[in-house]
């Protein structure tokens, strides 16, 4: 994945399934709003309200508040359009 950009916000602003680090970390974790387990008793488990989950390259799991700072990484094209979806609904 092309990451041109990084920009620092709070995590309830984050796509689901997006790359974010700590804001002065390294260490890429995946944000989620739920996870499912696979098994006998298929399940998904979302967060309370206010909270995000980050997964690690490990499938280590830490859930955090959803204003937790973090850093995105983004496309620059992405962000184009992410952009102008936030200016049209300003608009409405």
């Amino acid at each position: 994945m092309p990451e041109d950009i990084r920009l620092l916000l709070r995590a309830k602003y984050i796509d689901d399934g997006a790359t974010v680090t700590k804001p002065t970390g390294q260490k890429k974790y995946t944000l989620r709003r739920s996870i499912k387990i696979y098994g006998e008793n298929h399940q998904e488990i979302t967060c309370d309200v206010d909270n995000v989950f980050l997964v690690d390259e490990q499938g280590n799991i830490n859930m955090i508040a959803d204003s937790t700072e973090l850093m995105v990484y983004m496309n620059i094209g992405d962000l184009y359009y992410d952009l102008q979806d936030v200016v049209m609904w300003d608009d409405k």
